[in-house]
């Protein structure tokens, strides 16, 4: 009996835990998580691989603490964090084309979001880092963005 009821508990633990990771059920609490990452890629870069970053020139206000806030349709915050710290990394693994262009990370996590129609996720006061998504389009990326700056050029 001890048994049988370990495995239940440790089976509700899991489903719970899938429920939360998948954005809950749905009931408006705030019981979705937005987790996230902003990209800066420079090619004159002031940082190293494997070393704490920020953003540089147009991009320096892009670092720890920046903040990232979340609000509804009428403009109503219903979420907010910090950016974590930025970690360089090459912009390619293999570092084929020779660049010294590197991108330095910053993670963010923002939860207990709320379940509403449309989210609009800005970073700092950056006209340029702003993205709005439905309800139904942040469900199927898993609750998970990506910024990237400079914005990568449109392709025809």
């Amino acid at each position: 009996m001890r048994l049988w009821c370990t495995i239940m508990c440790g089976v509700a633990v899991i489903a719970a835990g899938l429920a939360a990771a998948c954005g809950g059920g749905g009931s408006g609490s705030g019981d979705n998580s937005i987790l996230g990452l902003v990209m800066v890629t420079l090619a004159d870069q002031p940082w190293h691989v494997a070393e704490g970053c920020s953003g540089a020139g147009d991009y320096s206000d892009i670092k720890k603490g920046t903040q990232v806030t979340v609000t509804d349709a009428s403009g109503v915050q219903v979420g907010k964090a910090s950016l974590g710290n930025g970690r360089g990394e090459e912009d390619d693994s293999g570092d084929s084309d020779g660049s010294e262009t590197h991108i330095c990370r910053f993670p963010f996590g923002i939860a207990n979001v709320a379940t509403i129609d449309s989210y609009t996720v800005t970073v700092g006061d950056r006209m340029d880092a702003s993205m709005t998504k439905s309800l139904d389009e942040m469900r199927s990326i898993l609750w998970n963005l990506s910024f990237e700056f400079p914005k990568p050029a449109l392709t025809p």
